[in-house]
């Protein structure tokens, strides 16, 4: 789906990136590109459930594994309990395991799901803010 009136405060957003990689430093990338888009969805006053903001640090801190299959469980539950599934359109999106999982498990719930790019991102909130303010605020992404 991409009616971008289903993304509204009230809603608890689930944001889906990619993140496995046998490259430490893309993995770092990504964990970057989910933090600045949860960041920026938390500036404009929405609620995100960000799984790679929320693990990244404590798998790095304590050796547990990165991957999907290990944090799948804890994914789906949190999945359940938001309202839509935000895509976060980073390169190998739609090639991510967990990603491509993500998404099978919202349809099987019949969620709404979003697919955004970066600078879509970044643009759909500058005009939220700009309607919520009446301003221009600009949101560096």
């Amino acid at each position: 789906m991409s009616d971008l009136k289903l993304l509204d405060t009230n809603k608890l957003i689930y944001l889906a990136c990619p993140y496995s990689d046998e490259s430490y430093d893309v993995k770092l990338q990504r964990y970057k590109a989910a933090n600045r888009a949860l960041a920026q969805l938390s500036m404009g006053g929405f609620f995100v459930f960000s799984p790679i903001s929320m693990c990244h640090q404590a798998a790095q801190d304590h050796d547990l594994p990165g991957d999907f299959e290990y944090w799948s469980d804890l994914d789906l539950v949190m999945l359940s309990r938001c309202d839509c599934l935000l895509v976060l359109k980073v390169e190998g999106w739609n090639k991510s395991y967990g990603v491509v999982s993500e998404i099978a498990m919202a349809k099987a719930m019949r969620m709404p799901i979003l697919y955004f790019g970066k600078e879509e991102l970044g643009i759909w909130i500058n005009k939220e803010r700009a309607k919520a303010e009446k301003s221009s605020i600009e949101w560096r992404f």
